[in-house]
């Protein structure tokens, strides 16, 4: 999970301690695939990692091919994940400190696509009933940015977990195989991450090891099962994490959702739900 970026938080069971947030990290949106450079311009082929769009932002440590860069951030790519190649003038630097200078970021998802919210579904089976262990705003953990909208529900190891809303699967891991209340297993968990038609993505967080079913790139439906609920990374029992992120403009935040039956904003910790 090293070098990548995405955040959400681990959360109480029931009557367990408190917990701090936990870094949720994807891989890396962007890589510099190829780089030539001439005397007076410099091209870059840029490889972008993973399904879905992202926005990306070109850098550079040397003040006047920065300010050529500038001029065209963000970068949009979209869902090819072929290589794309840029052109920028230098001032005659050598090949060598003009690659040192570069430092790509990228984010996923579009900003400027941002849609009407979807409606979701509950992310477990119909006829199942779990318990909210965490709501919105929660004082142990869903209190960040990256974290105040989720929502942890009391799903048992081995449960069934589904895709909320229609989607791209853009991120899957599920080797961790460990997991506890202490800070060590901060970056154990397993998760699911998907984007979705109306620009948001979603994240199921804690799955049991090598459960998932699907994989990058796959198109899930509504209500479809994507892999089974866990104890993997920092977490004092079995639950699963939902995070519902918003792209913003160079970051993401947690952002509330609607479902069929209710509105996020009126779960409370201790109360039942049931598709």
């Amino acid at each position: 999970m090293k070098n990548r970026l995405f955040y959400c938080c681990l959360m109480l069971l029931f009557n367990s301690s408190c917990q701090q947030q936990v870094p949720f990290k994807l891989p890396p949106a962007v890589t510099y695939a190829n780089f030539e450079a001439d005397e007076d311009s410099l091209r870059v082929s840029v490889q972008k990692n993973t399904p879905g769009p992202i926005h990306f932002y070109f850098q550079s440590s040397i003040e006047p091919m920065n300010q050529a860069m500038e001029a065209i951030n963000p970068v949009i790519l979209t869902d090819s994940l072929k290589l794309q190649t840029f052109a920028f003038p230098h001032s005659g630097q050598d090949s060598l400190t003009l690659r040192e200078s570069l430092s790509p970021k990228g984010f996923h998802g579009n900003p400027y696509a941002l849609d009407t919210p979807k409606v979701m579904v509950w992310p477990f089976p119909k006829g199942q009933k779990y318990r909210i262990i965490q709501a919105y705003n929660g004082s142990y953990s869903h209190n960040k940015k990256f974290s105040r909208y989720a929502i942890d529900f009391s799903l048992a190891v081995g449960d069934t977990v589904c895709a909320a809303l229609d989607g791209l699967v853009i991120n899957v891991l599920q080797e961790n195989i460990l997991g506890g209340k202490q800070k060590k297993y901060f970056d154990f968990a397993n998760y699911i991450t998907l984007y979705h038609p109306d620009g948001r993505l979603t994240q199921y967080v804690h799955l049991q090891p090598n459960s998932a079913l699907v994989e990058p790139g796959d198109i899930v439906r509504k209500g479809q099962a994507i892999g089974l609920s866990g104890v993997t990374g920092f977490t004092s029992g079995p639950h699963l994490h939902f995070n519902v992120i918003k792209p913003i403009i160079a970051d993401a935040i947690s952002t509330p959702a609607t479902f069929e039956k209710m509105e996020g904003k009126d779960l409370k910790k201790g109360m039942w739900v049931e598709h």
